[in-house]
This record gives structure tokens, sequence and C-alpha cells, in this order.
């Protein structure tokens, strides 16, 4: 059996098209999910749901998730160390909720904004 890598995150994921196969996170605005909000029960996403949704379609055994967000959120929530550390410590949740579903993950970091 082959792997199939997954991309699912924000408006980054749209590029990747060419290479794997994409669920892009977006609110009804057409605003992207963030690694901030990844672990809310209730966002504007509603991206943890959403998330767990899609992984609900794959098969860990063959499936790997490749994960692109944090670009919004280098414009929306990271405005000092502390947003920094928030951010991070709660994409790690996001990140270790998918592990311990049995995938194999990827981070695609994203350069941030300015």
């Amino acid at each position: 059996m082959y792997s199939r890598v997954h991309a699912v995150g924000d408006s980054h994921t749209l590029h990747m098209g060419g290479l794997f196969h994409v669920f892009h996170i977006q609110d009804a605005q057409g605003q992207g999910a963030t690694a901030h909000n990844l672990i809310e029960e209730r966002s504007s996403t509603d991206s943890k749901r959403k998330l767990a949704d899609y992984l609900d379609t794959l098969d860990p055994s063959r499936d790997i998730v490749l994960m692109s967000f944090g670009e919004v959120d280098c414009r929306l929530h990271i405005r000092n160390d502390a947003g920094v550390t928030a951010t991070v410590e709660r994409y790690t949740q996001a990140i270790e909720s998918v592990l311990q579903r049995g995938f194999r993950v990827i981070v695609h970091g994203v350069i941030g904004a300015v």
C-alpha cells in the first residue's frame, strides 16, 4: 500500500494541489483557519470540527497529514512573546491530537507576514 499526503490548512494549501490532496479550512467569508484556534470548540472557521471530520475519512495506516497553519496567526494573534508562546502551545496541542489518532504528521512552516 502506498502513502497519500493530505495538505490540511489555510490558503497556503491551495498551492499544493498538484502534489497532495488538499483540504482548505476557512469560514464563510473566506478567512482561513488559524493555528491558534485549531483546538477551540467554537471558532469562526469551525476548524476543530472540520479537521476531525476530514480525518475521519482518512486511513492512519496509509495517509499522512501535512498541516499548514500559521500565516494568519502572524497577522492576528502574534503581537508579543506571550502571543507567540500561546499560539505555539495551542498548535502543538492540535498536532498532538492528530498524532494520537495514529497519523504521521508533517508540519509545513509558513513564512510569517509582516
